[in-house]
Parts: structure tokens; sequence; C-alpha cells
């Protein structure tokens, strides 16, 4: 909320989820790249990286905690949190995320077909969140016009029968444009879901509720591990 107006909130979530799919859609593909640079080049990459971030933080952001605005004009939310409906959106946003890369891959390859364009379960993972980058920006315009709620709603329900409907049909064309209804479905998920969390925080508890979405976020995997670990 120092960042940006709680109005635009989507927006935000919009430029985050765009830097967390292109860091994700390196997940599959990382060991190959880091054994193309070679560990020096990575090291290195990495060192500038994270002295470029903290270059740009301190540069953009300290005068951001300098709050000139009287409390008296300050109108604070005083709403009860809705801590099992946060948790609930987080747990909505990570069971797609979950079976995108952990099921899919496999699936998709197998079930595309020549559909696949010849590509490897792990780069139509890439492939999926690349698409889902380059048409998140317009997909939050759209989020913003549309209220939240609504979008969210609509989204998760789309989104959870695209991923049953790939799981049981196995025509390879119909599996295409249910993977396209998915990636749609899932980015204005992740546009909607996290600003929609923080409309239902109180103010005092935004951060607190804010752990309490990526602990939502977090458990379909980690149900996962747990049972892949058995």
């Amino acid at each position: 909320e120092l960042f940006i107006p709680v109005e635009r909130l989507p927006y935000a979530m919009a430029i985050l989820t765009i830097v967390a799919n292109l860091l994700n859609s390196l997940e599959p593909v990382i060991i190959d790249v880091i054994d193309y640079l070679g560990a020096p080049v990575t090291f290195i990459a990495g060192g500038v990286a994270v002295f470029l971030s903290g270059m740009a933080l301190k540069r953009n952001s300290l005068n951001l905690f300098e709050n000139t605005k009287p409390k008296t004009e300050m109108k604070l939310d005083t709403q009860r949190s809705a801590y099992w409906f946060i948790l609930f959106l987080g747990v909505a946003l990570g069971l797609p995320t979950t079976l995108l890369f952990n099921y899919f891959p496999d699936v998709l390859q197998a079930k595309l077909g020549n559909f696949s364009f010849g590509l490897e379960g792990k780069w139509l993972l890439v492939s999926i969140l690349l698409v889902s980058t380059v048409i998140i920006i317009p997909l939050s315009t759209i989020v913003n016009n549309k209220g939240i709620d609504k979008s969210f709603k609509l989204s998760a329900l789309v989104n959870f029968l695209s991923m049953v409907a790939i799981v049981v049909f196995q025509l390879p064309w119909l599996s295409l444009v249910l993977l396209v209804i998915f990636t749609i479905s899932f980015t204005a998920l992740s546009v909607s879901s996290l600003p929609l969390a923080m409309a239902k925080a109180n103010y005092y508890e935004k951060v607190f509720c804010v752990g309490i979405f990526f602990s939502g976020v977090a458990i379909p995997d980690g149900i996962l591990e747990a049972w892949l670990a058995v």
C-alpha cells in the first residue's frame, strides 16, 4: 500500500505475477541454464542482480515511509479480518499452481500429441508461463474494471472446471483448447486473489493476512510433497 493505491492493487499483482512467472519459467530448465552459463557467471550474475536491486530499493523506497499525512485524515479500515476466507483464497491459487508445476507437464505432453509442437513437458510449462506473462496486463485491466470479487469467483470456477476437463478428456485438440482456457483463467486468478485477500483484511493486520494467504498457496504443494514422501 506504500507503493500503490488500494484500488490499483490488481495492477500491482499483475507486475508481481509477471516477475514470478518469468522466474518460475526457469524452474524446469534452470539446471540446463546453469550448466550452460557455468558456476562463475551464475554467481556473478546473482551478485549483480542483488546489488542493483538493493540500489533501486534504497533510491526509490525510503521516502515512502515518511508519512506526512495527519492521522486524523486517514480512514483506517477496522473490519474484522476474514482469516478462513483469506486462507481459502490462497488455496484456490495454490491448487492450480501445484498441478501446473507437478502434474501438467507430463500429462500435457501425452495428451496434446501433435498439438504439443514437439515440445517436452517442461517446455510446455515454460510456454504457459510466458503466455500468462504476455496477457496479464490486459487481464488486470479487465479485473480492475469488473471488480476483484466478481473476477475471482469467475476465474476460480472456470479454472477449476478446465483443470478437471484436462484430466478427464483425451482428445488432443480439445486438450489444447482447455489449456488455453486454463492459462487465461489461471492468469486472472493470479491477479485477483491477493487483492481480494487484502480487501478482506483489517488495516492493522494486512501483513499478517498476506502471510495467511501465502500459507494457503503453499498448502496444496505441501500436501503433495508429504504424500510423495510417504
